[in-house]
């Protein structure tokens, strides 16, 4: 991984720990059918990156809120190319 924030202070929750078992859950999994099938993501940083990150950096909703915007606008006709960092 090229950026690995610190993460948040205090003790992350376990709503937070849970997102995060299931993002690497997707990444060990689901991922690698999807390139199987050849489904590949043109975005860097890839959603499961970025919710890894946000998940880290923030509580639970507000981590749940910018992954799923990221998701969201996750598209090639998207207006935002370039979704920087949470």
């Amino acid at each position: 991984m090229p950026f690995s924030p610190e993460p948040s202070s205090g003790r992350p929750g376990y709503g937070c720990w849970l997102a995060r078992v299931a993002i690497h859950t997707y990444r060990a999994v689901g991922s690698p059918i999807m390139r199987w099938r050849r489904m590949t993501c043109l975005h860097y940083p890839t959603c499961s990156h970025y919710g890894l990150i946000a998940f880290r950096k923030y509580h639970f909703w507000r981590a749940l809120r910018v992954t799923f915007s990221r998701w969201r606008d996750c598209h090639p006709f998207s207006g935002r190319p370039y979704i920087d960092y949470p």
